[in-house]
């Protein structure tokens, strides 16, 4: 669109017409069509007489409220009603309507704002305590994690704005929220498993149910035993999509939505990093919500909010700049307005796996046999692990070493050995060799000549479909004969809303019977345990949690009967059934129950993964930096003075954007951050310039403000108070507060050893499952100071050290001499001029003589007069002994 505002974060159009727009730079602007052509060109300021830091969550008044034309912002540390009382055009009073939770190092902190339809009381989000430090472990490990706390929760106040409660807990940070035309709340929460091995590691679209916690920080049978984590309603991979903007597909003031009619009402959710939008259907269910989603859009900038216009076409805000984070307060955004045209044209509604060798598509409409014909022309078929429709079209991507992976992941192209109609030309059969792994399956077909759109932007001739393994084989006797499909949910209810638009399932549920019988797989595993991370490593034994390996139980839901289901190594249970249609499975767990969802059911064929994907979810070794770990971290802690501002593994300081996921980072996008720091700039760090009456400026980031006083934080842990009499102006910052440059003061071989330690972190703490008695204190400094040696800055001589170890022989946590061995011979061989070797028992004499010390721990395997007289040899040519 002709406009340049900058960055925005949400956009929302007014009873009006006009189109609100809240600015990252914490300006709200207002939009309108000037000439009717539905495309705002007209823009201006409504608010910036105090500019609101990290603003993310905008939600206006309804038509007609007696207070005038208003909005409510969250943005860092409060919730502001603006309101334009005289409605001329500008607001010109902020009135702070919630505030006063405890102040952290986030920059953003409350986001993501709803108004309840039914009752005009208002919802929003307050950020975690520490996203680097969920469990808020001191330097002994102790946790003080505070469910008690407003961090990481919902708030509800009254529609009076006097009274406000807590909602629900152990949320990350929720950058949307919306009420669905049944008046549920939902919200999406982005990844946190970055910062925590069990951290929700994929994106999520939540249903928020009070009392409930929502897993960040997930249970922990040490630090956090009593939660149980909420699944989500739906999840969005592969990893690292980073969900933000949410609406629901309604029109403005009840005119059109966006789309086909099947599309009504259906969920619009944006991808931040990785430039997507997904049309997210759901279904109710008493036990919850389950959904299904598609992706509709891939852009090439960062893609952070949408909202239906009132021409029923579909607006979407765009940040500039790289992933994660973009260009900042200061960069140029973009609006794009997309339509539907065509109407008339066929849609593709579904797409199934109907029996191993044949998938199906069905359209809203006939086909044409010419249609077809063209089809058939370069259609082709991916599978994998991490495929997706439209991956070709994937053009901005975080610099996630997990994302490198997912790209180097196998993928298969799938032979079409036939394309054909159904009789009434509503649904395309594809031919296949048989497919049996649950992976991903995305079709691309080419469009026909007829089908094409002229446009002033080019539209690619191709649509892209995605399907997968999901859903079970539906059996009904009736009097036309056997009926056979595949339906996606163990609910007819539920499938019914998800196949809506198929002639193929329309039929089903126009013949069949009260009751149907169903055949599937199931995966059982506890919903209420969130995933690992791949590669990361938990600080407690899963295998050995009771709660974390228990089963869901199948039950029917009328009945309040279980269904017996039979397990097989491969995780997915078989299961036959016949469900009524007023009844359904749903998923227990003592007395939790929740829907069964879409993606947990599988066809009868179906087998969980194949050898490559399970391999794909392994990350792969690291192997782009070559680097001397401990040289690294010397140059952190040093001359390249990063510590001053960053913090990592415990060192450093909390003033820049905390390094600690940094191992998940991949080495191109960590080195532009150093080599070009203003490229991207994280939204917790953003910098102000303030200038003062006198004229003196000062650089920062804003802390806190009132108003009265604003809170500056400063490089090396410093802070700085004003007042706000003395302030002239507070602008963002278009550049980084990490100045250019920096790394010039740097060796080619000192940026590699910087970027070793960065990126690599050579021993994690061990995990300690035992919780009676807990793991000691940690020694201080200043306890070890007394037995350390003087060290002279002169180059040593080699060393070469010996470990020797033992089979584990005692009990939990207890002589565990193996994890000994591999730890000690990684953080031994990182000094200087040191090489390790290892043995298991009793070492042999040509170990011996290879060693300059050995070092022993184990339960004296091999021990006897012989290893006895070969270490009195050992000792007398000068060899050093250590036992542990």
């Amino acid at each position: 669109l002709p406009l340049k505002l900058g960055n925005l974060t949400n956009i929302r159009y007014r009873h009006d017409g006009k189109l609100v727009a809240l600015g990252y730079d914490g300006r709200v602007h207002l939009l309108t069509d000037t000439d009717r052509d539905g495309i705002p060109d007209k823009a201006e300021i409504w608010w910036d007489k105090a500019p609101l830091t990290a603003p993310i969550g905008l939600a206006l008044l309804p038509a007609g409220d007696p207070r005038g034309e208003g909005a409510f912002v969250a943005s860092k540390s409060k919730l502001s009603l603006l309101l334009d009382k005289d409605r001329d055009g500008t607001a010109e009073e902020e009135i702070v309507v919630a505030t006063g939770w405890p102040e952290t190092s986030h920059g953003v902190d409350t986001l993501g704002v709803a108004i309840d339809p039914k009752d005009g009381s208002l919802f929003f989000s307050i950020g975690c305590a520490n996203f680097a430090n969920a469990y808020v472990r001191d330097a002994d490990g102790r946790a003080h994690y505070d469910i008690n706390s407003l961090r990481g929760t919902v708030q509800k106040l009254s529609a009076d704005l006097k009274k406000r409660e807590t909602i629900c807990t152990g949320v990350r940070f929720l950058c949307a929220m919306a009420f669905n035309k049944h008046g549920d709340l939902f919200a999406t929460e982005q990844e946190g498993a970055t910062w925590l091995p069990n951290g929700n590691p994929l994106d999520e679209l939540l249903q928020i149910v009070p009392g409930r916690h929502y897993g960040f920080p997930p249970r922990h049978p040490r630090d956090l035993p009593q939660v149980i984590d909420e699944p989500a309603v739906i999840e969005y991979g592969p990893q690292h999509q980073s969900t933000c903007g949410m609406i629901f597909n309604e029109g403005v003031n009840g005119g059109p939505a966006f789309g086909p009619p099947s599309w009504h009402g259906d969920a619009l959710i944006c991808g931040e990093s990785r430039g997507k939008l997904w049309r997210t259907k759901l279904a109710k269910t008493p036990e919850g919500y389950v959904a299904q989603t598609q992706l509709i859009a891939c852009l090439n900038l960062l893609t952070v909010d949408a909202c239906v216009t009132p021409a029923g076409d579909l607006l979407i805000a765009c940040h500039s700049g790289p992933p994660d984070w973009g260009t900042g307060p200061a960069g140029a955004g973009r609006l794009f307005l997309v339509k539907w045209e065509n109407h008339d044209l066929p849609q593709p509604v579904v797409a199934w796996a109907a029996a191993p060798d044949e998938f199906r598509i069905a359209f809203d409409a006939p086909l044409q046999g010419a249609d077809l014909t063209a089809l058939k022309s370069t259609a082709r078929i991916e599978a994998g692990e991490f495929v997706s429709p439209g991956d070709r079209f994937e053009s901005v991507r975080p610099g996630y070493q997990a994302v490198r992976d997912q790209l180097a992941a196998p993928r298969r192209l799938i032979e079409i050995e036939g394309m054909g109609l159904t009789p009434d030309s509503r649904t395309l059969v594809l031919r296949v060799p048989p497919q049996i792994d649950s992976v991903k399956y995305a079709v691309t077909l080419p469009l026909p000549e007829s089908w094409r759109t002229d446009s002033p932007i080019a539209q690619h001739p191709e649509m892209d479909v995605g399907l997968s393994l999901n859903g079970m084989e539906a059996i009904a006797e009736t009097s036309a004969g056997r009926l056979k499909i595949m339906l996606p949910h163990p609910s007819l209810k539920a499938s019914q809303t998800f196949t809506s638009g198929s002639a193929d399932h329309e039929k089903f549920f126009s013949l069949a019977p009260t009751a149907v019988e169903f055949a599937g797989r199931v995966d059982t595993t506890n919903i209420f345990q969130p995933a690992t991370q791949p590669g990361a490593t938990l600080d407690w034994d899963i295998a050995a949690d009771a709660f974390a390996n228990r089963r869901m139980i199948l039950r029917y839901a009328l009945e309040g009967k279980d269904l017996v289901v039979q397990s097989d190594t491969e995780q997915l249970s078989e299961f036959k059934t016949k469900i009524t249609a007023e009844s359904r499975l749903i998923f227990v767990l003592d007395d939790a129950s929740r829907p069964v969802t879409p993606q947990r059911v599988f066809a009868p064929w179906a087998r969980a993964g194949s050898p490559s994907s399970k391999a794909a979810t392994t990350p792969l070794a690291r192997t782009d930096v070559k680097g001397n770990w401990l040289h690294g971290r010397r140059i952190f802690l040093g001359k390249g003075i990063c510590w001053t501002c960053h913090n990592l593994r415990g060192e450093g300081m909390n003033f820049g954007p905390d390094l600690g996921n940094l191992i998940y980072r991949d080495r191109e996008s960590v080195l532009s951050d150093i080599m070009n720091p203003s490229a991207t700039i994280n939204p917790d760090h953003a910098g102000s310039q303030i200038k003062m009456q006198d004229g003196t400026v000062v650089f920062g980031i804003l802390a806190a403000s009132n108003p009265d006083r604003i809170s500056l934080r400063l490089p090396a842990g410093a802070h700085a108070d004003y007042a706000r009499a003395d302030i002239e102006t507070i602008i963002p910052m278009a550049t980084s507060l990490m100045p250019d440059g920096l790394h010039t003061s740097l060796s080619d071989t000192d940026k590699e050893d910087l970027l070793t330690f960065l990126l690599t972190d050579p021993l994690p703490p061990a995990p300690i499952t035992r919780t009676d008695p807990g793991p000691p204190p940690s020694r201080k400094l200043s306890e070890v100071m007394p037995f350390l040696p003087i060290v002279i800055d002169v180059e040593q001589r080699p060393l070469r050290i010996l470990l020797s170890a033992g089979t584990k022989d005692h009990g939990l946590n207890e002589h565990d001499y193996p994890l000994w061995l591999e730890r000690w011979s990684k953080l031994l061989a990182m000094a200087d001029n040191v090489t390790v070797t290892t043995c298991m028992d009793f070492p042999s004499r040509e170990q011996l003589a290879a060693a300059d010390v050995a070092v022993f721990y184990s339960n004296n395997g091999g021990w006897g007069l012989p290893a006895a007289i070969q270490l009195d040899a050992f000792q007398q040519r000068g060899g050093g002994l250590v036992y542990l």
